[in-house]
């Protein structure tokens, strides 16, 4: 217990020392003006965290642990399942699921919008904020930080022609994949 405490009060000083940012009640779109918003540590602890109208999804755990999916099904890397057995970070429909119960097993996320309308983010207390879509060969993607117990949201343009792939290596997520199993049951 007191090695929990003690990481907390580490992580709380981190934060305390992060540059002022907005917070989401403070802007409405994430754009090329305003490109990031600081999460309180309740808003980044409490409910799920919803991005609507991304395509595609990659995350990162707190031990490097990568994976990527896209809203059609489409998986590459490993899978990061929570304690309740649900994976961290998915897809439920054509939202995007973040579980904010489990944040501090995230290191970080991607969510790329490959369609003509804009990628929302919504918290569990409605507070919203939106990504534009692309527009003159450019692109937004929603990074998604954990900096000690705050999530940092940042719009990151790139250009609109740009897979999947080559966004991935960009902000250098590359998949992890577990190794095969034995038939053997040691």
């Amino acid at each position: 217990m007191a090695a929990q405490r003690e990481k907390a009060r580490r992580e709380d000083h981190e934060v305390a020392l992060l540059f002022e940012a907005p917070g989401i009640r403070d802007i409405f779109e994430l754009n090329l003006a305003d490109r990031v918003l600081r999460l309180s540590a309740l808003e980044s602890s409490v409910g799920t965290l919803l991005v609507g109208g991304s395509t595609a999804v990659a995350w990162e755990d707190v031990r490097h642990v990568t994976g990527g999916q896209s809203v059609d099904g489409h998986k590459a890397g490993t899978a990061v399942m929570t304690s309740g057995n649900r994976e961290l970070v998915g897809y439920h429909g054509r939202d995007a699921l973040v579980s904010l119960r489990h944040v501090r097993e995230l290191r970080r996320a991607i969510f790329i919008n490959r369609s003509s309308s804009a990628m929302g983010v919504r918290l569990y207390s409605g507070e919203s904020v939106a990504l534009p879509p692309a527009a003159d060969g450019t692109q937004m993607v929603l990074l998604l930080h954990r900096i000690g117990n705050v999530l940092e949201l940042r719009a990151e343009p790139i250009p609109h022609d740009w897979s999947d792939l080559q966004i991935w290596q960009e902000f250098d997520f590359s998949m992890t994949h577990r190794a095969p199993t034995t038939a053997y049951g040691r």
